[in-house]
């Protein structure tokens, strides 16, 4: 192992076998459990054409099927588990990424080390029981995905700016019943590579003995390829698009986006989308009169594209929601406009929440027994640059209204906004429901007409012969 000058806060870098590798000390007050956290920049992006779901069931089955040890993450970080506490442990796969995040007993570690590393790189995955379960629950967790209204509608809306790049797939059309475990498998060994890796362990272990366990793991796996360039991807949404579920509220959603952004411009047009929100909310509330729901309001970004996510909602059973959803998208690409050639304005450089979101309230935070690690290891995530410049803006606003000018100068007149309009599948099961029964109805009358005819013919054929 080598030392590198790559550092996350104060925590140093290693490079193994072409694996990033951070290793600290665990915070005061934290003894008891080892974290482990890690990135692996492979996701939706690195799927083939037939392996949808493939990147998130690979997420899963790193973390809950048995490595070939015959012991998984999972059966490692449930011995300090509880039927009710936090789980300790979580995955989440992203367009151009996989994380995951772990808390294991501090005398554990290298076990638990070793059975991830395992698991990523020498996948004994099969067609078995323990495969068959995760994809059950997965199914279930795809169902609250794809089925449940808002959830829906977000999903919906990030996937659907996304048509037509790698950074899509059909999360709405593909079961998972079409994913096997060779193909999970097989995708696996295709992308998850040491040298698309960074590991970040915080234990009271020594470090040299944790850098020499992880060296031992990689012993005999190639460093591989690096992370996919995805640097050209270019947004060309289709400009609607229709979400059908059990909808208890007359909803539709917005999506606008960003794409082609360097990385060093990316926290000024995170700033421009947060601008346009600001924007929207007052504009769309005078103008159409709909509701924005501040639940259904994301800002979120890979290297080089940035989406906000915005959520309406009919005041009353009268309203045409589909009408309102089409004047609030002509609202917002007015509003993107009107940035791209004017930029904002000095009074519009403060840190921008939606009224009444959760973020603007004081609320009691969860603590997950992974949480410091999870904390460091999210800073390795591909999003372009963390920097807030309108939370900095105070300092020198017309500086930083010269940026954002800029900025939204070069990237808002390429934006793209895309409207998903929310159906009540209920509704449409009912139609369906009315015409099947019209028809069988019909062809009753029809068959009955024709059988009377029948008998009517034979009762004149036994009087003409009587």
């Amino acid at each position: 192992a080598s030392a590198a000058s790559t550092r996350i806060n104060d925590v140093p870098c290693h490079d193994v076998n072409g694996a990033k590798v951070y290793i600290g000390r665990l915070p005061e007050g934290k003894r008891g459990l080892a974290q482990i956290g890690a990135v692996m920049l492979a996701g939706v992006a690195d799927q083939r054409e037939d392996e949808t779901h493939c990147a998130h069931m690979a997420e899963h089955m790193a973390l809950m099927y048995p490595s070939s040890s015959g012991e998984s993450v999972w059966s490692i970080a449930a011995e300090s588990y509880s039927l009710g506490s936090t789980p300790p442990l979580q995955g989440e796969s992203g367009p151009d990424y996989t994380g995951f995040f772990m808390a294991v007993p501090e005398d554990k570690t290298f076990q638990a080390l070793s059975v991830f590393l395992d698991s990523l790189f020498r996948s004994m995955l099969t067609d078995d029981s323990a495969f068959r379960m995760e994809i059950k629950r997965s199914r279930r967790e795809l169902s609250v995905m794809t089925t449940r209204q808002e959830t829906a509608l977000l999903k919906k809306l990030g996937y659907g700016i996304y048509k037509g790049t790698p950074f899509w797939q059909d999360l709405f059309g593909t079961p998972l019943t079409a994913v096997s475990a060779d193909k999970v498998r097989a995708f696996m060994e295709r992308e998850y590579t040491p040298s698309r890796l960074s590991l970040v362990v915080l234990s009271n272990s020594d470090e040299k003995e944790i850098l020499a366990c992880i060296a031992r793991c990689l012993e005999d796996i190639p460093p591989g390829k690096g992370p996919s360039d995805h640097s050209q991807i270019r947004f060309d949404p289709p400009e609607s698009d229709v979400l059908n579920v059990r909808a208890d509220k007359l909803q539709a959603g917005l999506a606008a986006g960003v794409s082609g952004v360097s990385p060093e411009d990316m926290a000024a047009v995170e700033a421009l989308l947060n601008i346009a929100t600001r924007r929207i909310h007052v504009d769309s509330r005078r103008s159409t009169g709909a509701r924005l729901e501040p639940s259904l309001h994301l800002v979120f970004t890979t290297t080089n594209t940035a989406v906000a996510t915005y959520g309406l909602t009919a005041r009353n059973s009268d309203e045409n929601i589909e009408a309102l959803a089409d004047q609030s998208a002509a609202i917002l690409r007015e509003i993107l406009a009107s940035l791209a050639a004017q930029g904002p304005n000095l009074d519009e450089l403060s840190r921008f929440t939606v009224p009444g979101s959760r973020q603007s309230q004081t609320s009691v935070p969860v603590i997950w027994p992974y949480q410091d690690v999870e904390m460091l290891t999210i800073q390795l995530i591909p999003r372009g640059s963390p920097k807030d410049l309108l939370a900095e803006s105070e300092t020198s606003p017309e500086a930083t209204q010269a940026v954002l000018k800029a900025a939204a100068a070069k990237y808002l007149p390429d934006a793209k906004v895309t409207v998903v309009y929310v159906r009540d599948l209920s509704s449409s099961t009912a139609l369906w429901l009315v015409l099947g029964g019209a028809f069988v109805v019909s062809i009753t009358v029809a068959w009955w007409k024709v059988a009377k005819g029948r008998v009517t013919q034979k009762d004149q054929s036994i009087k003409r012969g009587g």
